[in-house]
């Protein structure tokens, strides 16, 4: 009974972390990913006008 309890009282702890570390990771990748899109697109702007179509598009994907 307190081997079992031991165990399942380790479990939670382990969940609790293992699911947070991926969560933080996805959030930065996902706010990194936008903020390079942004730069690309601000960059592109100046070559074509089609990248000005796009910002509003980008804009509104990332709310």
């Amino acid at each position: 009974m307190t081997i079992r309890h031991m165990g399942h009282g380790s479990a939670i702890p382990l969940a609790h972390h293992g699911l947070r570390r991926p969560l933080t990771m996805m959030i930065g990748a996902i706010v990194g990913s936008s903020s390079m899109i942004g730069a690309i697109v601000a960059n592109q702007v100046h070559f074509n006008e089609t990248g000005s179509a796009l910002i509003p598009f980008i804009a509104t994907v990332a709310r």
